[in-house]
């Protein structure tokens, strides 16, 4: 059965301020790039045949030491860009709190039927992400890494197992934390949710 590697980037300094980063696009700071590296040493134990990655800077810098630890290239993919939260990037829980009290408390508890003011529903974040992985699954039949943001893995755990997605928040996916699941003719196993221990 292959493997699906569903990777979280590292730590930037907006995940450190518990900010909204959406698409707002941040480098990893000193231990996102820490966590990149004891991630790649990790990772170097699993056969992987190919490597995906958001377009964006914090994911691209967590997939180039996997690359090179794996002698893979990366293969860059705009559909795992991370959803857009339109008017509250940026912005802590708190700043947007005190301007949509209302917005925010739905967007946690009913996360499936709410988008934030100029954003991106999570229905949206799911057709696109999982639309790219069924392309690449049907293109390679090997194990691959995916290497994203925590908005598109919970979207895309939610659909491998047929949760809806007003169960999204109930995903915890940690910086740099790997997510494993095999898949067999478009049937999906999760083997293993938001492992981070080696960091």
């Amino acid at each position: 059965m292959r493997k699906i590697y569903l990777i979280r980037h590292g730590e930037t300094n907006s995940n450190n301020d518990r900010k909204f980063q959406g698409r707002i696009d941040t480098p990893l700071n000193i231990t996102g790039i820490e966590q990149a590296r004891k991630l790649a040493a990790y990772m170097k134990q699993f056969p992987l045949d190919a490597i995906y990655c958001s377009i964006m800077q914090r994911a691209r810098m967590t997939a180039e030491p996997l690359a090179v630890a794996m002698g893979l290239s990366v293969n860059y993919v705009k559909e795992f860009r991370e959803v857009s939260f339109g008017d509250w990037e940026g912005l802590t829980y708190w700043e947007i709190k005190e301007k949509w009290s209302k917005e925010i408390n739905l967007f946690f508890a009913k996360p499936a039927e709410f988008v934030p003011p100029r954003g991106e529903t999570f229905q949206e974040v799911q057709d696109r992400s999982f639309g790219a992985l069924n392309k690449i699954l049907k293109e390679q039949d090997g194990n691959i890494a995916i290497i994203s943001h925590g908005g598109v893995i919970r979207a895309l755990i939610c659909q491998l197992l047929n949760m809806p997605l007003n169960s999204f928040w109930k995903i915890n996916i940690y910086n740099a934390s790997v997510s494993v699941f095999g898949g067999h003719d478009g049937n999906f196993i999760a083997e293993i949710i938001n492992d981070s221990h080696y960091l």
